[in-house]
């Protein structure tokens, strides 16, 4: 603290009417830790600060040496606070950056959250959408059932008649034979591999015989016309015509309604319930198409979960009743091939595959379901409605068989992917086994049945 120039005897000098206070603190009372302060004032309580006020206080300050000091402090107090000041200035930089970083991950949460949100609802649907599935199925498989059993026994029926009228109508023709020889050769007795007409007798083969020889005769001009490189061979004609024939025994052909008109409108009925077994259900549970789309947006969508519920392993035996309810209307020995069929055509539209491990896995469950489902189909009709002498139902079976035979070796070469996968690659051989088996007992039994004795005289 400085005050009025002190005079000889040490009291305060004053001059005129004013009195200038300068404080000073110079941090002498020990606190070293705090920064450096000074505190300088100068006023007047007795009159205005002049300029020689201020002169004077500035020479008694040079002459203490505390100017210099207070400049040092100001300095070192400037710069502290530049320092606080630059310190604030980087904190609120990170501050602001981790408000930044926090935004930018609250929005990414934000996404993901939606995303797992659609992700759950999703597979909610599907789950849904599979139970219902099921329970549609498990609905109308019963009823599909009854319906693949009452055409199976139509068709075999058909075969029986069939086959009964044409061992009835080669028995005529035999006995007329040897009648004509005069007793000279002794007709063999014809094969009977199905039980005989309740009606069964000379008389009936002997009409039986004119009514087909009256329709090969109405036919006779057509084949004569025919180009000699027609794919169709005489066999067809002959099946044709004893088809016409015995559906109606005893009246003009076509007249009537023989048991062949009766088998087939049985047929019909079958394929008719068949088209409204459905009719109660939505499209997305009956359209092939669809379903197959469905469980392909899942694999595409959710391969994960798609993996873990085993779908693809299950894809077979969920896609059956609707592939079954199609196989109902296919006829192998009117059309053989199987990759024309409606319900193929389908699974391969409704795909969707991205590229060859995917194409791969889509030509798998046509192969499984090929396998699984035509395969016996194609074996039923050689067993059972194949004509063995007809070139154009011949053919058709060959190229079903061929596309079976591809197809189980598709399943094979995945049989190294795991034990289901080869459990199913051996069933699918096994069945194609038996399929060429009954193929070869049919084709061994038309040899039989063609093999006449030649004509030699009759015993006496």
């Amino acid at each position: 603290r400085f005050g009025p120039p002190l005079g000889r005897d040490g009291r305060a000098e004053h001059r005129g009417a004013s009195r200038t206070v300068v404080e000073v603190d110079d941090g002498a009372d020990g606190h070293d830790s705090a920064p450096s302060q000074a505190r300088t004032s100068v006023s007047s309580k007795e009159g205005p600060i002049t300029s020689e006020v201020l002169a004077a206080y500035a020479t008694r300050m040079n002459e203490v040496g505390q100017v210099t000091a207070l400049q040092e402090r100001l300095a070192a107090e400037q710069k502290r606070l530049e320092e606080q000041l630059a310190a604030q200035e980087l904190e609120g930089t990170q501050c602001q950056r981790q408000l930044e970083e926090s935004a930018h991950a609250s929005a990414d949460l934000e996404d993901e959250l939606q995303k797992e949100l659609r992700s759950f609802e999703f597979l909610q649907s599907v789950q849904s959408y599979t139970e219902d599935l099921l329970d549609c199925l498990n609905a109308k498989a019963p009823r599909l059932e009854q319906l693949e059993d009452a055409l199976c026994e139509a068709l075999e029926a058909m075969y029986r008649q069939r086959r009964a009228e044409r061992e009835l109508l080669d028995t005529a023709m035999r006995v007329r034979a040897e009648a004509a020889l005069g007793g000279s050769w002794q007709a063999p007795t014809v094969i009977h591999r199905v039980a005989p007409p309740a009606d069964a007798s000379l008389e009936a083969g002997a009409e039986l015989l004119r009514a087909y020889e009256s329709e090969r005769a109405k036919h006779a001009s057509h084949r004569l016309a025919r180009d000699d490189d027609c794919d169709e061979s005489f066999a067809s004609d002959e099946e044709h015509d004893l088809e016409v024939a015995v559906s109606a025994p005893g009246t003009e052909a076509g007249e009537g309604s023989g048991w062949a008109n009766e088998m087939h409108a049985r047929v019909e009925e079958v394929h008719d319930e068949a088209e409204w077994l459905f009719g109660d259900a939505s499209p997305e549970f009956v359209e092939l198409k669809q379903v197959r789309a469905k469980f392909a947006e899942w694999r595409r969508t959710h391969p994960s979960s798609y993996a873990d519920a085993f779908i693809e392993l299950c894809l077979p035996t969920l896609l059956s009743p609707l592939v079954r309810l199609q196989l109902l209307h296919w006829d192998p020995l009117v059309e053989g091939t199987i990759s024309e069929l409606t319900w193929y055509r389908q699974l391969l539209e409704a795909s969707s595959a991205e590229d060859a491990e995917a194409a791969e896995r889509e030509h798998r469950l046509l192969a499984a379901v090929s396998c699984k489902l035509a395969l016996p189909r194609l074996k039923h009709a050689i067993g059972h409605t194949w004509h063995v002498h007809s070139l154009v139902q011949t053919r058709q079976l060959v190229k079903g068989c061929g596309e079976l035979f591809g197809a189980v070796q598709t399943l094979q070469r995945a049989a190294i992917l795991g034990p289901d996968e080869a459990s199913a690659a051996s069933a699918a051989d096994g069945a194609l086994r038996e399929l060429l088996m009954a193929a070869g007992f049919r084709l061994d039994g038309a040899v039989q049945d063609t093999c006449v004795p030649p004509c030699v005289p009759a015993p006496s």
